[in-house]
């Protein structure tokens, strides 16, 4: 039977999902309380228990006066915290009532006597009778793999571990973790209008000092800038590179090659030894079910790191050899006891000399707690309802603290949108900034350019062919930048548009270069297009030139001449040139080879 406060923290997922309307549960949350309260007193122990009680109580009562969305996320939001120990003081209009529970006083068991104590210790049954020492270790490794302590209370108890609210484990062999929560979609809450000069000091506050952050000082901020976090804005929009859920580890007997995964486990067995040179580091992890072979290639200076007895998480690609399963060098990291406590998924950060994980995370979780529900959301509402996407603010806490796997999803959901839509839009930018300045317009005749095509390809140009040929027509008359990338399978006839265009411009009385990425591709574009442009018709052909590091000085000098004085028409080069020391009497169309670069 779950417990009072497991069956409110699903009812509150769940108001949290429909929007904050109240229809969590029939009647409401206050009528839902009237039932409620009692049932948890009684399963109180301690007096803390029966405060936080009280205190959700009085807010469920009240939730039906609250009005808007943003009011009620936050009554729902401090409940939630207050569950899980994230806020531990009730709220400053928090009143005690004289009574445990509001309507009946709870009923306190008396101790039991000096004498019962006595006989149910002489009741005990004796030793003999206990379990086998091996299945009591087995008891014991499947508990510490639920990742808490063993507790004989049932699940109709509080129990609660270092100060943090624990759900008890009641033996029956089932899973004592919460169910997973699920999302189908990302909730958003109402957006509050920003002005213009707030919004420009959140965005000079991003750019502050990392020493801005509770708990960075001058020389953890040296130590940060060695992973480029210098700013509020960069430890923001550091992410995690992995994430371990510890509920969902496989142990090592139910691992298999080629696996992909993180487990947990004890150094046994740690040693040096050589290999082809090298020393290298090996131990075998120990997880109670089975061994795993670990070696660290060149890595005997982890002697001094990991010890035997240490117990680690290691991440990587599990490998057979001589029918044992191992990992080679995977990534490692001490674990900690909280680690195993979390509800939730462990965000894993790449990380640097003199900075521990723990440590790391509680930095980001103080940047992000003060900084996420105060970023401007540039992308419209309008946009965000129609594409199912999350708010900034709600993606940021769960790319660093997910509460499910499926909140994960959203966030990354949303965050790989904005990296597209900025990509976007700095892509329009520089359009709009090179379309900005006036270009040269180069005329095109139509009947010269049916003459060129029909004398220069006897055969006849394919539909795609023809329309790239056209549009580079219609667009070089115009006085706007003309800007297209040609892509096409190798024989397409790509190289049959570049030289055409080459000539449209040559007909028109200005330069044009083509660009390639080698010396050997120069060349061959350099023989092709001579060649093909002496077929023009007319008497008058184009002066066409090389331009490669392979040239002497002389001959280099000689076509920076050529190019200055506009007696060359047509160059093909390598990178030589867009380097300094030479102008173009009057370019018109340049042309960039890339070769799938």
């Amino acid at each position: 039977m779950p417990s009072a406060l497991e069956t409110l923290v699903k009812i509150l997922k769940l108001e949290q999902d429909q929007g904050y309307q109240d229809t969590a549960v029939i009647g409401g949350l206050k009528a839902f309380s009237r039932n409620w309260t009692p049932d948890a007193h009684r399963q109180a122990r301690i007096e803390m228990h029966h405060i936080l009680v009280d205190d959700l109580s009085q807010l469920m009562e009240q939730y039906d006066t609250i009005d808007g969305k943003t009011d009620r996320h936050e009554a729902v939001s401090y409940m939630l915290d207050r569950i899980m120990m994230r806020i531990k003081e009730p709220r400053e209009d928090y009143r005690p009532r004289n009574n445990w529970g509001g309507t009946e006083a709870v009923e306190e068991k008396p101790a039991p006597p000096k004498k019962q104590e006595r006989r149910k210790r002489q009741e005990k049954p004796p030793r003999k009778e206990k379990k086998p020492r091996e299945s009591k270790q087995k008891d014991n490794r499947s508990r510490q793999n639920r990742g808490r302590k063993p507790s004989s209370s049932s699940h109709d108890d509080f129990s609660y571990q270092d100060d943090e609210f624990d759900m008890a484990y009641d033996g029956s062999g089932e899973s004592d973790m919460p169910p997973e929560p699920r999302l189908e979609r990302p909730p958003r809450k109402p957006r509050k209008a920003i002005d213009p000069q707030e919004a420009a000091d959140i965005m000079h506050g991003l750019r502050a000092n990392v020493t801005e952050i509770k708990g960075v000082g001058a020389k953890l901020a040296e130590t940060l800038a060695n992973i480029n976090i210098r700013t509020v804005e960069d430890m923001l929009f550091y992410l995690p590179r992995r994430y371990d859920d510890y509920t969902r580890l496989l142990p090592l007997n139910r691992l298999e090659p080629e696996m992909v995964t993180t487990v947990i486990g004890t150094v046994r067995q740690s040693h040096t030894r050589m290999g082809r040179g090298r020393k290298d580091f090996a131990f075998t992890l120990d997880d109670g079910t089975g061994t795993l072979a670990v070696t660290f290639f060149g890595g005997q200076w982890l002697r001094n790191k990991i010890r035997d007895g240490h117990q680690l998480v290691l991440s990587g690609k599990v490998t057979i050899w001589r029918n044992t399963l191992q990992m080679t060098n995977p990534e490692w990291e001490p674990l900690e006891s909280d680690n195993l406590r979390a509800r939730g998924i462990v965000p894993v950060y790449g990380l640097t000399k003199g900075l521990n994980a723990r440590r790391f995370r509680g930095l980001t979780e103080n940047a992000v707690s003060f900084w996420a529900e105060r970023l401007p959301d540039y992308v419209p509402e309008a946009v965000l309802e129609r594409t199912e996407l999350a708010d900034i603010g709600w993606t940021m806490k769960n790319l660093h603290f997910p509460e499910g796997w499926d909140h994960l999803g959203h966030a990354q959901r949303r965050y790989i949108f904005d990296e597209l839509l900025l990509m976007q839009l700095a892509i329009m930018q520089n359009r709009r900034e090179w379309q900005s300045e006036q270009a040269q317009p180069i005329p095109v005749d139509e009947e010269w350019l049916e003459t060129f095509l029909s004398v220069v390809f006897p055969y006849e140009m394919t539909t795609a062919q023809r329309r790239s040929v056209n549009d580079i027509a219609r667009d070089i008359v115009t006085d706007v930048p003309m800007n297209r990338l040609i892509q096409g399978d190798v024989g397409s006839g790509k190289t049959a548009v570049a030289i055409t265009g080459l000539a449209l411009a040559y007909n028109a009385g200005v330069q044009s270069a083509l660009m390639a990425p080698t010396s050997i591709l120069a060349e061959q574009h350099y023989e092709s297009v001579t060649e093909t442009l002496a077929q023009m018709p007319g008497d008058k052909k184009p002066t066409v030139a090389l331009l490669i590091g392979a040239l002497s000085k002389v001959e280099r000098e000689e076509v920076y001449a050529g190019l200055e004085n506009g007696s060359i028409d047509i160059v093909v080069g390598t990178h030589a040139l867009i380097q300094e020391g030479f102008e173009f009497n009057n370019l018109g169309l340049a042309i960039i080879d890339e070769q799938h670069r």
